[in-house]
């Protein structure tokens, strides 16, 4: 149970709570029943009376504990054959996946109910949020100018703990739409029956299923993994997020707008070198195929369905001036590129302008799949591509408004506008892909860069203050020396082209495809001022010229360096050269970005320890950001759901330090 919902409802008697439990209970139990008919079937003798045993008498212990009942229990466990011990773990294990789904459906079923019953307002949602800040005061201006500063990008990685085989995920993921099925559809008998049955039969495929990797997954394998969540529920989730969002401030204010994107989506699969060695300017361009791929044929399909549902007829319709002006400019873009003039839909306007949307975002695909095959070190625009998702976004604005401009508002309201909220938030990349390189890498490249253009025999002898003195007098420069040809190591090399690859990728997907360079175990201001001369040097950034592709953010892992964060962030945030670094944003904003590191620090200095610091290092480096003008954007490393451990998520948010939200 929800504990906010009761905060919420107070009225929700003892009796109520119970039941809602006991529902819960009650459909564990029917899981439990079924998983054991597979054991009973499947596993090998006595592993179903084992699991039995342990799963009752721990139960009973956790009502009434009794010594000897536990020691008899450990004794049970102990004794059992190396296989029939992996058989047991294996039986829990599933047990506890299918738990987690229905308290999920559990929690869902909950909101649903009390959405049905005109109070959608547990503490976190976007109702009770809204509606909380109406009563404070705050307009809708207001509300609609805090929500154009708020970004919530979760981030993805190829944590080793996280690794399960896809054919585990889509196991789950079936199990999940069954159970959900049973919850929501209230189905008759017979097909309740067909629905236990196919839950039945695919717990046996889990049990069969090895639910860790044989070996290692490569880099590729990785990055396939990490686009598997955004095919099987992001895109359908983000559409779902805004119209929620959009019903909410409705519910508060009474105005329908359109809030601005809020979500955005990360990554390190494919740009992490510092977590895996493997990774290098080759996986990295194959990251970035992948989601561009990934992306654009999710928008290929729902143009194919908008396509088939949008047939209006140009004798029934009066499409406005800027929507023709758009389709005789995609008339004339791919009749110069290929020497014919489509004449598909000719009399259906709308039909046609998809279809040449389908044309030009097609090419792209087709020049992606063209690099992937090859392996292609370069990357080219086609021709008839698009210039950037801010273009298509346009051209899909311009045909909702056009079927508003003839009475068909609920329409442009509908699909075509989930379209738009799609490529506002993954754009042409899918999510922004993250570099991270430990500090030292980069006093490496640095050191042998300097000493092979004369700059510095012996870069990496010189303490902190030196090399912050050195450094800024060589990005004080108007020009920075060519290093394409000097000769480096193997290791330095590999640095120069993952830059490479940022400067090349920019020119075709645009500067979004991009988030942040990571750098991960910052100990000085010369860690981030080498960062940004080897950016110069690479030509990734130049002052005065296009928005960086790339943040610069320090990653505090150790204690120790979280106590240092505060004179580390204030001297670099004083540097000339830095400054405008961060004032090239294209936003118009300047903004640093901090990594907090959980893990790292936890195991450095203790649960207590780490977290202690941890809380300082946040208001410390808000107040520095502060003092220097500067917007602040903290990235806490923490891995899992932001709740960790099952917490709700707004909890979570507004428990960190004060004046850090």
């Amino acid at each position: 149970m929800n504990p906010s919902i009761n905060e919420k409802h107070p009225a929700m008697s003892t009796t109520d709570v119970a039941a809602h439990d006991e529902a819960l209970r009650a459909q564990v139990r029917a899981a439990g029943t079924l998983l054991g008919d597979v054991l009973r079937s499947q596993a090998r003798a006595g592993v179903f009376d084992t699991v039995e045993t342990l799963r009752r008498g721990y139960i009973a212990l956790r009502e009434r504990d009794d010594a000897q009942k536990r020691a008899e229990l450990q004794a049970l466990v102990a004794g059992l054959p190396a296989e029939t011990m992996t058989e047991v773990t294996r039986a829990f294990a599933i047990y506890f996946n299918l738990a987690n789904l229905l308290e999920e459906l559990h929690a869902h079923r909950t909101r649903r109910a009390l959405a049905a019953n005109g109070n959608p307002q547990w503490i976190g949602s976007f109702n009770r949020s809204f509606t909380d800040l109406a009563d404070e005061g705050v307009s809708l201006e207001q509300a609609l100018s805090r929500l154009e500063r708020l970004s919530f990008m979760p981030v993805f990685t190829a944590h080793p703990t996280e690794a399960k085989p896809r054919a585990v995920l889509d196991a789950l993921r079936r199990l999940f739409e069954w159970f959900r099925e049973l919850a929501f559809d209230t189905p008759d008998e017979r097909r309740h029956a067909e629905i236990e049955e196919h839950i039945r039969q695919n717990i046996q495929v889990l049990w069969k299923t090895e639910e860790l990797r044989g070996s290692r997954p490569t880099v590729a394998d990785e990055i396939r993994n990490g686009l598997y969540y955004f095919r099987a529920s992001l895109f359908s989730s983000v559409q779902v997020i805004y119209r929620n969002l959009e019903r909410a401030l409705f519910n508060a204010y009474g105005e329908r707008v359109e809030p601005p994107t809020v979500l955005d989506f990360g990554s390190w699969i494919g740009g992490d070198r510092d977590g895996n060695p493997y990774v290098t300017a080759r996986e990295t361009r194959y990251a970035l195929r992948m989601q561009a791929r990934e992306v654009l044929s999710e928008y290929l399909r729902r143009i194919d369905h908008l396509a088939s549902r949008l047939s209006f007829s140009a004798r029934w319709c009066n499409p406005s001036d800027a929507f023709w002006q758009s389709l005789a400019d995609d008339e004339q873009r791919i009749a110069a590129h290929t020497g014919v003039r489509a004449e598909r839909f000719a009399a259906e306007p709308y039909r046609r302008k998809l279809y040449l949307m389908r044309q030009r975002i097609s090419a792209m695909v087709d020049q992606l799949q063209t690099e992937l095959r090859l392996r292609a070190e370069r990357s080219e625009r086609s021709p008839v591509a698009y210039n950037s998702a801010a273009e298509l976004v346009d051209e899909i604005r311009i045909m909702r408004e056009s079927l508003a401009g003839h009475g068909d508002e609920a329409i442009a309201e509908d699909e075509i506008k989930d379209l738009q909220r799609l490529v506002q938030t993954f754009g042409f990349h899918l999510a922004r892909l993250d570099l991270r390189e430990e500090s030292t890498r980069h006093t490496q490249c640095v050191h042998e860069l300097f000493a092979a253009l004369d700059i510095c025999d012996d870069y990496e002898s010189l303490d902190d203050t030196a090399r912050t003195e050195i450094l800024a007098t060589e990005l004080a420069r108007n020009d920075v020396p060519d290093v394409s040809r000097v000769d480096v190591s193997g290791e330095v090399g590999d640095t120069l082209d993952s830059l490479a690859v940022v400067r090349e990728f920019t020119r075709t997907l645009g500067v979004d495809a991009f988030g942040s360079y990571v750098i991960s175990m910052t100990h000085n201001v010369s860690d981030m001022l080498a960062l940004l001369w080897l950016m110069r040097a690479s030509g990734v950034y130049e002052p005065g010229g296009a928005t960086p592709p790339l943040a610069i953010a320090p990653l505090f892992e150790t204690v120790a360096d979280l106590e240092h964060i505060e004179p580390v962030l204030d001297g670099l945030l004083g540097q000339p050269a830095y400054r405008a670094f961060l004032e090239a944003q294209g936003d118009g904003t300047r903004r640093q970005e901090v990594m907090l590191g959980y893990s790292d620090s936890c195991k450095d200095g203790g649960i207590m320890a780490s977290r202690w610091q941890l809380y300082k290092a946040q208001q410390l480096a808000v107040a520095v950001c502060d003092k220097h003008e500067v917007d602040s954007l903290l990235f806490h490393g923490r891995g899992g759901t932001v709740g960790r451990g099952g917490g709700p998520t707004h909890q979570a948010i507004v428990s960190q330090p004060p004046g850090t939200v």
